[in-house]
């Protein structure tokens, strides 16, 4: 009798252990669903803090570039006296809206860094974004031509002087409608013919 009862209890006491486990494990799980959800909130409300620091404008060139990248990219703009971006608009993404492409130069570099922005419900929204990363000695161009965007660099080696490279690399970026986005779609290397 007393085996039967120790029996009895023990399966009892593993029962609502398993039970607890069984528990503990969901309210974990509610817990992690819940701190996902405030994560989630809060970078809405850091969005949305953002947003309300940048001016509003109805198409993109009513949008004040200036003021945004003082507000938002300060660390850039340390190095640059007299910073004023170079604006140039047009139907990038042949949405029948226009865009900007942004181009920022420096004494250092023909161009150092580009962006292409649109505009969604009144803020700029960044489709493309090419810095230094992407070229050590930066731009020598972008421009857009028959639905590209195409951006140049030169090509050095290591016996090239510093004003000739023997190449020219064009990157040629082309809207996708999936990714929303300007994604990559060839280069192509120019051999530079000098005098």
């Amino acid at each position: 009798m007393i085996l039967v009862v120790s029996i009895l209890v023990g399966s009892g006491i593993w029962y609502l252990k398993a039970q607890n486990y069984k528990e503990r494990v969901r309210l974990e799980g509610t817990i992690l669903n819940l701190q996902e959800k405030i994560s989630l909130l809060e970078s809405k409300l850091k969005y949305e803090e953002d947003k309300n620091k940048i001016s509003y404008a109805e198409n993109i060139r009513d949008f004040d570039f200036y003021d945004y990248f003082y507000k938002f990219k300060k660390d850039f703009l340390i190095n640059i006296k007299g910073f004023k971006p170079e604006i140039e608009y047009g139907d990038y993404n042949q949405d029948s809206k226009e865009e900007a492409l942004v181009i920022i130069k420096s004494a250092m570099a023909p161009i150092d860094e580009y962006w292409i922005y649109g505009i969604s419900e009144g803020f700029p929204i960044s489709y493309l974004h090419r810095d230094k990363v992407d070229s050590v000695n930066g731009y020598n161009s972008v421009k857009y031509e028959n639905g590209y965007i195409i951006d140049t660099v030169g090509v050095y080696f290591e016996s090239d002087p510093p004003c000739c490279p023997k190449y020219f690399k064009h990157t040629y970026f082309k809207w996708d409608n999936t990714s929303n986005n300007f994604i990559k779609d060839h280069d192509n290397l120019e051999e530079i013919k000098y005098p």
